[in-house]
Parts: structure tokens; sequence; C-alpha cells
């Protein structure tokens, strides 16, 4: 019996600290992450943030400096934000910035400049799957994010990759 009850004791100590220590602390989080590539360009990505029993929050800069991410030659220069906030129930993640995207002359032709820029770029993420809003400008054209092609959402995909280096 004295076993028994010094189990229980042992139990209900333990509960009774559990109920009376917080069970997640809010942390604040910075980060710095820097990608070189093999020419020398740079992507830096700067973020901050919160997470707290509730969800969190943060918010990326990124600067593309001549980024070239595959080696024929494409460089990137710019600035995008990236902004996030989870709960339990979803994640929106919200894009602004511009980008220009130089490739070399090819087959096809000379060299060419593209300008992408997102304006509230949003990717909301729950249980139905992630869905676009927003607006992105490629080359002048303003297209509206929940009506991009499958090749175009493809491409914004692939540039927006970046991220998960923050």
């Amino acid at each position: 019996m004295k076993v028994a009850t010094s189990i229980r004791n042992v139990f209900v100590l333990l509960a009774a600290l559990a109920l009376s220590v917080p069970a997640f602390a809010g942390l604040t989080i910075d980060r710095s992450v820097t990608v070189t590539d093999e020419a020398g360009g740079t992507l830096v990505m700067l973020t901050a943030g919160t997470k707290d029993e509730v969800g969190s929050e943060s918010t990326t800069i990124a600067t593309f400096t001549d980024f070239q991410p595959r080696s024929e030659g494409r460089e990137i220069d710019g600035e995008v934000v990236r902004s996030r906030v989870r709960t339990s129930d979803q994640l929106e993640t919200v894009y602004d910035g511009s980008l220009q995207i130089l490739s070399p002359s090819s087959e096809r032709g000379g060299e060419q400049l593209n300008t992408l820029t997102f304006k509230s770029l949003s990717v909301v993420r729950d249980g139905e799957g992630p869905v676009l809003s927003g607006t992105v400008v490629y080359n002048d054209e303003v297209i509206d994010a929940s009506e991009l092609p499958r090749p175009a959402a493809r491409l914004l995909a692939r540039i927006l990759r970046f991220f998960h280096f923050a």
C-alpha cells in the first residue's frame, strides 16, 4: 500500500506542477540567412517573428543581388517581403515586392529583362488547400493571382520557393 500511495502522490505532484507552469512560453525569433551562388550573387533573408500557444507571425525581407539560382546565367535583383500568420486552422502568407529577372542571350534571342511585381499576393492554406488572391504584374501586364494559368502558377511557386531558406 505504501508504494501505491507514493506513486499516487508523485502523480498528484506532477499534475499540480503541470497546471501551475505554462505549457508554452512565447518565443521571439530573429534569423539571418545569406545564400551565395557560384558567381557571387546573393540572396539575403532577414526574418523576425513571434510564436506562442495561439500561433505565430513573422516577416521576412528577401533581397536578391545578381542572384543566379541556376547555372544558365539568369540573374535576379530586387526585394520581396513575406508576412506570415499561422493559427491552428490556417496559414496565410502575403508577398509584396518587385524583382527584375535578367536572362542571358540564347538561340531564341538576345538578353531579356523581365519584371515581376507582387501586390498583396496572398496564399491561404487551410483544409481545402492553397488559395491565391492579390495581384501579380509581369512586364506591366496586371494579372489577378486567382486567375493565373497553371504554368504561370508553377513559375510563381518556383520563384517563391526561395523562402524555404528563411
